[in-house]
């Protein structure tokens, strides 16, 4: 069976175990669910800098369970998430002491740094996002299940279309340092493709937002989804794997299919939150 037929099926089973979730458990359920996905994540994590580091590395993944808990036990992000995420960023910058080399310290606290802000610090804000309660919202458009569905479709529809353009028509190399696949034909058909499934879903659920200002931030979850895929395939070069994991045929791992989502999190949860 080859990659893309793997990475097809598995995308097929996901959507459906996620529709399945919601019909039965709501959005309590998908919330839960995503929490256990960052949960695994975090495991990824701790392999990852075991790998990286040569030893055994609580700090980082602890720092990721304890952001993930407070976006679940918490509707919105208030003081004590920013209290916690600063104190995390010390924690781990004293994590890194044993290292004698400046030059080694850095690249690691880098790969601590990233692995945090995408684990603990987007996945928090994806359970914020899950967590909203609509019933508070002054604007019908203001619902936890937008931010879901937004989120969903503009970032794997990002992946689709980046994945398809850049197979039939990428010829100039994007960024080859990073990821010698990734082409500007990937990067324009991965945002095109964001942009349309942002204005489907717009008309869809006829969305109450300024339509200029509502695109604009489309197109920066596209570019943000693909910038987060860029910055995980950096850290793997730097560890020097292939996949964080292996829980899902033809795409890795937790962190190797919901990097991009993570990274277009913030962007999604202004848009519907606060724009």
């Amino acid at each position: 069976m080859n990659s893309l037929v793997k990475r097809l099926i598995t995308g097929l089973v996901l959507l459906a175990l996620i529709i399945a979730i919601y019909v039965f458990f709501s959005m309590e359920g998908i919330k839960y669910f995503t929490a256990f996905m960052m949960v695994i994540a975090a495991s990824e994590v701790f392999n990852v800098l075991r790998k990286k580091e040569g030893r055994i590395n609580y700090v980082t993944p602890l720092a990721c369970l304890l952001m993930l808990a407070a976006g679940i036990v918490s509707k919105d992000i208030g003081y004590g998430a920013f209290v916690l995420f600063f104190t995390s960023l010390c924690a781990i910058l004293f994590s890194q002491r044993h290292f004698k080399k400046v030059d080694k310290l850095l690249e690691s606290y880098f790969v601590n740094i990233i692995l945090f802000l995408f684990v603990g610090g987007l996945g928090s804000i994806c359970l914020y996002g899950l967590s909203a309660d609509p019933s508070e919202a002054f604007n019908s458009s203001r619902t936890n299940f937008n931010f879901l569905g937004l989120l969903f479709l503009t970032s794997f529809g990002c992946d689709v279309g980046a994945y398809f353009a850049g197979v039939t028509m990428g010829k100039s190399l994007f960024y080859p340092q990073i990821s010698p696949k990734k082409t500007w034909a990937g990067f324009l058909g991965g945002t095109a493709s964001a942009l349309i499934c942002g204005y489907i879903f717009f008309k869809w659920q006829n969305l109450n937002f300024y339509f200029p200002l509502y695109m604009l931030f489309i197109f920066l979850a596209a570019v943000s989804t693909i910038t987060g895929d860029l910055l995980m395939s950096l850290v793997k070069r730097s560890v020097d794997i292939k996949d964080f994991g292996k829980i899902f045929p033809g795409h890795g791992g937790v962190l190797d299919r919901v990097d991009g989502l993570l990274m277009a999190s913030p962007i999604i949860y202004i848009l519907i939150y606060y724009v």
